[in-house]
């Protein structure tokens, strides 16, 4: 007899036949099918894992990134899961002011979408950092013009 049959035959009650995919079997409580236990295998969520851990890694431009490594690979960060923050290059913004924008979202821990919604003043902050030019710095163009 095939299962719909069975359903038909039961008037949908299926309390008494096989239990279906993903119903808990005799004592495995914790629902699904247990198919054995294997004690090696990987845990199903990396990120909450003891096996990983952030490293900083700086690329070629001196950009500062936080990647997600496994424990003991610490010095090879540059093959590491990019964590943030986020590539900047985008905003048309000149290379210069870029980097020290992107380091700047990085020494705030600015690093997730989760971080910039809490603290959206050092957002604005990193900007202006970013953005800040030397006063003496202008003071010596005037001294230059004369």
């Amino acid at each position: 007899m095939d299962r719909r049959n069975e359903l038909k035959s039961s008037n949908g009650n299926i309390s008494n036949k096989r239990p279906l995919a993903g119903q808990s079997v005799g004592g495995n409580q914790g629902g699904g099918v247990r198919l054995g236990s294997n004690q090696s295998a990987r845990p199903v969520n990396w990120a909450s894992s003891a096996l990983l851990i952030k490293a900083v890694w700086v690329d070629e431009k001196g950009r500062k990134w936080l990647r997600q490594v496994p424990v003991g690979h610490e010095d090879e960060a540059q093959f590491g899961i990019e964590l943030g923050p986020p590539d900047v290059s985008g905003l048309g913004l000149p290379e210069a002011i870029l980097i020290k924008l992107h380091n700047e979202l990085f020494n705030r821990s600015l690093i997730t979408w989760l971080d910039v919604r809490q603290r959206p003043q050092e957002v604005q902050a990193a900007l202006q950092a970013a953005l800040k030019i030397d006063a003496g710095a202008i003071m010596g163009l005037y001294r230059e013009v004369k």
